[in-house]
């Protein structure tokens, strides 16, 4: 079984005040905020909800992450380090090497996604994929893609992938359901998690969903979409698990088709529908039976 299976992951934003990845973890208020169990946002409570692995989007390589790396050792979180696609474009070899050789040693990384919903070219993020298998090989590669009409934007990456990577290479797609209401969610994810599945490109490939998510508080969309999820894990061996997004709101993105509305909780803390949804889940026998300890 694949070290990753059963991967149930969220992306987490410290932010509160338009700060985003986790920059508030450097501020003096870090201790009383981030780190108290009492907190909506403290690692220990993304813990509590079954959350097994936290997902960064950028790990700024000029900082020292340890406190926030240790503090998800400390409650069982995994960790996946975001290389950004500032990097990827111009190829900054110095900052992504020196982002990498700073966390490779922390026993929670378990994965490296070289970049997120890229547009320009493929070589770009084949080269960042190649520079960092060559500095850490013992962690997991991901590229999240869009989700597009018969996978397209995940399979021009992945044909690229050198065969001496992909034992490691992950697939991330981001997928939401826009056109379908909630109650669907769990039949449309197992739908065309099938499909991927069929397609003679990706057939033996690692996938996550690297997003999913509502941004409009849709409890049923994520109810029905968590026992989909199941579904999924149970009857795909290479099929992995997925990724909410998001944790927070992020009001720092503006409201641009309700971009900053996908958190399960607001920036204040208070509790959304969709943080219900994934309270309860965790509860029922599905979940305990499928969504593992990654540490």
């Amino acid at each position: 079984m694949h070290q990753l299976k059963g991967l149930y992951g969220v992306a987490y934003s410290c932010s509160h005040s338009g700060i985003n990845y986790c920059d508030d973890w450097y501020t003096t208020n870090y201790q009383s905020t981030y780190n108290n169990p009492a907190n909506k946002k403290s690692l220990s409570q993304v813990r509590s909800l079954g959350f097994n692995n936290i997902r960064t989007y950028y790990l700024d390589p000029n900082r020292d992450h340890n406190d926030f790396l240790v503090a998800c050792e400390k409650n069982g979180l995994s960790v996946e380090i975001g290389i950004s696609n500032n990097l990827l474009e111009t190829r900054n070899i110095e900052q992504i090497k020196k982002l990498i050789m700073s966390v490779k040693k922390y026993r929670c990384v378990k994965i490296y996604t070289v970049g997120n919903e890229y547009f320009g070219s493929v070589d770009n993020i084949i080269f960042g994929i190649e520079l960092v298998y060559t500095l850490d090989n013992t962690k997991y590669i991901m590229h999240s893609s869009i989700f597009d009409q018969n996978f397209m934007s995940a399979k021009k990456f992945y044909q690229r992938i050198p065969e001496y990577i992909k034992p490691k290479y992950i697939v991330g797609i981001n997928m939401y359901f826009y056109s379908n209401p909630g109650t669907q969610h769990g039949d449309v994810v197992q739908n065309v998690v099938r499909d991927y599945y069929n397609d003679p490109v990706l057939k033996n490939s690692y996938l996550i969903i690297s997003e999913y998510g509502t941004n409009n508080d849709d409890f049923n969309a994520i109810w029905n979409f968590s026992f989909g999820n199941i579904e999924c894990l149970k009857k795909y061996p290479n099929y992995l698990g997925y990724e909410l997004f998001s944790y927070s709101n992020e009001s720092w993105k503006g409201n641009h088709q309700g971009e900053n509305n996908y958190g399960i909780i607001t920036e204040n803390g208070q509790e959304k529908q969709t943080y219900k949804a994934i309270d309860n889940f965790k509860n029922m026998d599905v979940f305990k039976q499928n969504i593992k300890n990654l540490l």
